[in-house]
């Protein structure tokens, strides 16, 4: 699985926007093209994270054009990015080309994407394989999109562009529930970026004892149940790919399976 990867690139990918943007280095320019060029390898469609030195800190008009005149400033740098992406990409097309015959090689043939029907409603909240439903600390880092402050602000239009373009592509793929996995597993790359709106909340929240111990409570309680269901996972408790409410229901404070009959 590709998702282990694409969550360490993401995380990199974040680390050097930032470096980039404070410093304009050529080197962290051409750690941007690589890990972007990288990115759309594992999986073509992670090359919508350019939205991220493309965005990063545009909260203002002031700032759009000090980006505007940054970028024509240092465009060597963003041609240096572009390129070694670029060639990243070209050397997979010549692999195609090498040993395929082709200059594209569909890898998923019959499979598709249904723009015009995302499901998003079961993607984020069904029991069979809802984000939201398996990882649930993650609505505490949608919430923290609101929080945003300071220095973290900068991902607010990151973020405001991304995350519907990510749930809409991600969810109108012909399988929406991506085969047998616990949750939503495509979008662990996006939990990089959501980790900036979940720590904003959790900084704001602790600055009072009352919302402090809430949100306490409520991390220790996802966590326990994001531990609970993935050991249910592992032990074959929660179905692969087909759990249903009624399922889900009895099973849910399941250790084993079958469960261990009553003691006499």
């Amino acid at each position: 699985m590709s998702h282990g990867t694409l969550f360490l690139l993401n995380a990199g990918l974040l680390a050097l926007t930032g470096r980039w943007l404070a410093h304009f280095r050529r080197r962290d320019a051409l750690g941007l093209g690589l890990v972007v060029g990288l990115l759309a390898l594992v999986r073509f469609t992670e090359a919508w994270n350019v939205l991220v030195p493309a965005l990063w800190g545009l909260t203002s008009l002031a700032a759009l054009r000090s980006r505007g005149q940054q970028l024509w400033q240092h465009k060597g740098q963003v041609a240096l990015a572009a390129g070694v992406a670029g060639a990243l990409l070209l050397g997979q097309l010549l692999y195609w080309h090498h040993y395929g015959g082709a200059w594209h090689i569909d890898t998923y043939p019959d499979e598709h994407f249904d723009f015009a029907h995302p499901h998003l409603r079961e993607g984020l909240f069904s029991i069979r394989k809802g984000w939201l439903t398996y990882s649930p600390l993650m609505g505490l880092a949608l919430l923290g999109i609101g929080a945003l402050r300071g220095p973290a602000r900068a991902a607010l239009p990151v973020l405001l562009a991304l995350l519907p373009l990510v749930l809409w592509v991600t969810y109108s793929w012909w399988d929406w529930g991506y085969g047998g996995s616990f949750g939503a597993r495509p979008l662990i790359s996006l939990y990089p970026l959501l980790s900036l709106p979940l720590a904003a909340l959790l900084e704001r929240a602790f600055r009072r004892r009352w919302t402090g111990v809430l949100l306490g409570v409520l991390l220790v309680l996802g966590v326990a149940l994001n531990q609970l269901q993935t050991w249910q996972y592992y032990r074959g408790i929660l179905h692969c790919c087909d759990m249903t409410a009624a399922w889900y229901q009895e099973r849910f404070l399941w250790l084993d399976w079958p469960p261990a009959p009553p003691k006499p």
